[in-house]
């Protein structure tokens, strides 16, 4: 016989999810995967034309910027539309964080030294999209997914504080 024990904090299965959250979830994913998608485009075009008007270390931090505002948006929110808003900022920052940390990376290396500099930086974009899943995946077992997922501002302040440490003083 299967006896089952009931700790104080914890709440029935039909409570954890709202029942309107439920029933329109596929239309929840759908808007979020749309509203990313479009932030990242949108991202892209607004970043094509910015380039070449404004340095890219002050562009990657305002990208940083939005990127940070996105998430905290869509870690605080408690309503669909929310979160949603919250994935479309977040799309908009990602959208040119790679090609500009690539071209600050080349504009950074000695002469002669672009192609090593270009490498190092796409292999360890590469390895951070392979191993960031899982980590976040071991931190989020470990300290509950809120918790757990809050490494990746601290990532983003520690690129920020990279960034603001190599720029030249004015």
């Amino acid at each position: 016989m299967h006896i089952k024990r009931t700790r104080g904090w914890e709440i029935p299965e039909r409570l954890a999810t709202p029942e309107s959250i439920y029933l329109n979830r596929r239309d929840i994913l759908k808007a979020s995967g749309f509203s990313l998608m479009g932030g990242l485009a949108a991202g892209r075009f607004a970043g094509a034309r910015l380039v070449g008007r404004r340095p890219p270390d002050r562009l990657v931090a305002a990208a940083y910027g939005l990127l940070l505002a996105g998430g905290a948006v869509f870690w605080a929110a408690r309503e669909p539309v929310v979160s949603v808003a919250g994935l479309a900022l977040l799309g908009l920052g990602v959208s040119v964080v790679f090609p500009l940390s690539m071209a600050l990376a080349i504009g950074a290396a000695p002469p002669g030294a672009a192609e090593g500099a270009s490498t190092r930086i796409s292999l360890g974009a590469s390895m951070a999209i392979l191993a960031a899943p899982f980590a976040l995946g071991a931190l989020g077992d470990a300290v509950g997914p809120r918790r757990g997922f809050l490494l990746v501002p601290a990532i983003v302040l520690v690129a920020l504080a990279l960034i603001a440490a190599r720029r030249p003083r004015l």
